[in-house]
Order: C-alpha cells, then structure tokens, then sequence
C-alpha cells in the first residue's frame, strides 16, 4: 500500500504539481491548515507537506496542533518565507524547502523521511 500523504497548500497550481510528482504516494490536497488538520485527525497520515501562508490556519499553527496529537510524523515545510524558516523549525517542521523547490529533491526527501522516521530536522 502507498504512503499517505497531506498536502496542505492554498495555490491550486502548486498543489496540482506536489500532487503530480507524488503520484506513487496516496495523496490528500488541501487549501489550508484547518483542512489538512482536520484531515489528519481523520486519517492519520504518514507525512504531511505543507505551506506556510494559508488562509484559515496558517502552517505554523498546523505544524503546532500536529505536534500536540504526533510527535514523530515528518512534515516538511515548502515556502517562499524564508524568514519564517526559525518559527517552522521552532514548532516542529522535520524539513524545509524555500520556493521554488527541486521537484526530484522533495521526493528524495520524502522516501528518506518514510524510511528514517527517527532523523532531527534538516534546513535545506
């Protein structure tokens, strides 16, 4: 069975790609971090990808809410707010790529992260 993935990002055509390039993965694609926070709680992903500027519940927030139920999940941050990059850290995010990202590296990094659920966070 595929690994589940959340995919929290408010642009749709960023969206569509993550969703493209992950096609191996099965993928949930939400507009914001309530709805991939509902979605979590839900079905419990393996991973989670998520913006950080999103309507309704920002990233942050979401990462925060995820470490208060799962402290081991991977989640990786996918931004052009490089400056937010400390804050995600700071709350939990595993990963953190700066827009525009190397679409093959996301998912290198995805497969390392589904097989080395134990790893401290890495800043790209």
């Amino acid at each position: 069975m595929a690994s589940s993935i959340i995919i929290a990002e408010d642009e749709q055509s960023v969206r569509d790609v993550i969703e493209d390039i992950l096609g191996d993965f099965s993928t949930t694609v939400t507009p914001n971090g309530q709805e991939a926070y509902d979605e979590f709680i839900r079905c419990r992903a393996e991973l989670i990808i998520t913006d950080l500027v999103m309507p309704e519940m920002d990233g942050v927030e979401f990462i925060k809410k995820v470490r208060e139920i799962d402290h081991s999940i991977p989640i990786i941050v996918i931004t052009g707010y490089s400056h937010r990059q400390v804050e995600s850290i700071k709350a939990g995010a595993t990963y953190f790529f700066h827009k525009p990202i190397e679409y093959n590296t996301l998912v290198s990094q995805i497969e390392f992260l589904l097989s080395n659920r134990d790893i401290p966070p890495v800043v790209d």
